[in-house]
Protein backbone atom coordinates (compact mmCIF):
# COMPACT_ATOMS: atom_id res chain seq x y z
CA UNK A 1 0.00 0.00 0.00
CA UNK A 2 1.36 3.42 -0.97
CA UNK A 3 0.19 6.94 -0.19
CA UNK A 4 -2.13 8.79 -2.59
CA UNK A 5 -2.61 12.56 -2.34
CA UNK A 6 -6.39 12.84 -2.58
CA UNK A 7 -9.27 13.63 -0.29
CA UNK A 8 -11.32 10.77 1.04
CA UNK A 9 -14.68 11.99 2.28
CA UNK A 10 -18.37 11.43 1.80
CA UNK A 11 -21.06 14.13 1.84
CA UNK A 12 -24.50 13.50 3.22
CA UNK A 13 -27.62 15.55 4.00
CA UNK A 14 -29.61 15.14 7.18
CA UNK A 15 -33.17 14.57 5.94
CA UNK A 16 -34.73 16.39 8.90
CA UNK A 17 -32.50 19.46 9.12
CA UNK A 18 -31.24 19.52 5.52
CA UNK A 19 -27.78 20.23 6.85
CA UNK A 20 -25.03 18.96 4.56
CA UNK A 21 -22.12 17.32 6.37
CA UNK A 22 -18.83 15.87 5.22
CA UNK A 23 -17.31 12.88 6.96
CA UNK A 24 -13.79 11.44 6.48
CA UNK A 25 -13.73 7.90 5.11
CA UNK A 26 -10.07 7.03 5.55
CA UNK A 27 -6.74 7.58 3.86
CA UNK A 28 -6.35 7.65 0.09
CA UNK A 29 -3.94 4.93 -1.05
CA UNK A 30 -2.58 3.16 -4.09
CA UNK A 31 -1.04 -0.28 -4.41
CA UNK A 32 2.26 -1.78 -5.52
CA UNK A 33 1.39 -5.22 -6.88
CA UNK A 34 3.98 -7.95 -7.42
CA UNK A 35 2.46 -10.69 -9.56
CA UNK A 36 3.61 -14.16 -10.49
CA UNK A 37 6.31 -14.37 -13.14
CA UNK A 38 7.74 -11.07 -11.84
CA UNK A 39 5.32 -8.48 -13.26
CA UNK A 40 5.17 -5.38 -11.04
CA UNK A 41 2.26 -2.95 -11.30
CA UNK A 42 1.92 0.34 -9.47
CA UNK A 43 -1.78 1.29 -9.25
CA UNK A 44 -1.72 4.96 -8.24
CA UNK A 45 -5.50 5.20 -7.69
CA UNK A 46 -6.79 8.79 -7.56
CA UNK A 47 -3.89 11.04 -6.68
CA UNK A 48 -2.23 14.33 -7.43
CA UNK A 49 1.51 14.24 -8.03
CA UNK A 50 3.85 14.79 -5.08
CA UNK A 51 7.62 14.55 -4.61
CA UNK A 52 7.74 11.34 -2.57
CA UNK A 53 6.24 9.43 -5.51
CA UNK A 54 9.78 9.01 -6.82
CA UNK A 55 10.43 6.64 -3.92
CA UNK A 56 7.84 4.21 -5.35
CA UNK A 57 9.86 3.74 -8.50
CA UNK A 58 13.10 3.36 -6.57
CA UNK A 59 11.62 0.90 -4.08
CA UNK A 60 9.11 -1.16 -6.09
CA UNK A 61 10.60 -0.89 -9.62
CA UNK A 62 7.22 -1.18 -11.39
CA UNK A 63 6.94 -2.38 -14.99
CA UNK A 64 3.41 -0.98 -15.40
CA UNK A 65 1.78 2.14 -13.96
CA UNK A 66 -1.97 2.61 -13.76
CA UNK A 67 -2.35 6.40 -13.57
CA UNK A 68 -5.29 8.80 -13.35
CA UNK A 69 -5.41 11.38 -16.16
CA UNK A 70 -8.75 13.15 -15.55
CA UNK A 71 -7.07 16.48 -14.63
CA UNK A 72 -9.64 17.32 -11.96
CA UNK A 73 -9.52 15.77 -8.50
CA UNK A 74 -6.42 13.88 -9.75
CA UNK A 75 -3.36 14.40 -11.91
CA UNK A 76 -3.80 15.21 -15.58
CA UNK A 77 -2.03 13.71 -18.60
CA UNK A 78 1.16 15.78 -18.20
CA UNK A 79 1.51 14.91 -14.52
CA UNK A 80 0.80 11.24 -15.27
CA UNK A 81 3.54 11.26 -17.91
CA UNK A 82 5.93 12.76 -15.35
CA UNK A 83 5.00 10.09 -12.78
CA UNK A 84 5.59 7.36 -15.38
CA UNK A 85 9.05 8.75 -16.10
CA UNK A 86 9.80 9.12 -12.37
CA UNK A 87 8.94 5.48 -11.82
CA UNK A 88 10.82 4.21 -14.88
CA UNK A 89 7.89 2.10 -16.10
CA UNK A 90 7.71 0.44 -19.51
CA UNK A 91 3.90 0.61 -19.82
CA UNK A 92 1.16 3.02 -18.72
CA UNK A 93 -2.56 2.30 -18.42
CA UNK A 94 -4.61 5.51 -18.00
CA UNK A 95 -7.62 5.61 -15.71
CA UNK A 96 -10.08 7.99 -14.03
CA UNK A 97 -10.94 10.02 -17.13
CA UNK A 98 -13.89 10.63 -19.44
CA UNK A 99 -16.59 9.48 -17.03
CA UNK A 100 -18.15 12.92 -16.55
CA UNK A 101 -17.56 16.39 -18.09
CA UNK A 102 -15.25 17.84 -15.43
CA UNK A 103 -12.66 15.11 -16.17
CA UNK A 104 -11.09 16.70 -19.24
CA UNK A 105 -7.84 14.71 -19.50
CA UNK A 106 -7.62 12.48 -22.59
CA UNK A 107 -5.64 9.49 -23.75
CA UNK A 108 -4.41 11.54 -26.71
CA UNK A 109 -3.04 14.25 -24.38
CA UNK A 110 -1.27 11.53 -22.39
CA UNK A 111 0.13 10.05 -25.60
CA UNK A 112 1.60 13.46 -26.54
CA UNK A 113 3.10 14.00 -23.06
CA UNK A 114 4.44 10.48 -22.55
CA UNK A 115 8.05 9.57 -23.28
CA UNK A 116 7.92 7.70 -26.63
CA UNK A 117 9.85 4.81 -25.02
CA UNK A 118 6.86 4.11 -22.74
CA UNK A 119 4.07 1.94 -24.15
CA UNK A 120 0.51 3.24 -23.71
CA UNK A 121 -2.31 0.72 -23.27
CA UNK A 122 -5.78 2.30 -23.17
CA UNK A 123 -8.46 -0.39 -23.31
CA UNK A 124 -12.07 0.59 -23.90
CA UNK A 125 -14.23 0.79 -20.74
CA UNK A 126 -14.69 -2.75 -19.49
CA UNK A 127 -11.84 -3.96 -21.72
CA UNK A 128 -8.82 -5.95 -20.66
CA UNK A 129 -5.09 -6.02 -21.33
CA UNK A 130 -2.71 -8.97 -21.27
CA UNK A 131 0.99 -9.08 -20.46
Amino acid sequence: MVHADHSSTVSYTDSQTEIVSVAPTGEAVGYALHLEKGLRILHARDTAPYGDMKLFGDRYKPDVAMLPIGDHFTMGPEDAAEAASMWGVKTVIPMHYGTFPVLTGTVEALRRALNPQIKLLAPAPGGTVEF
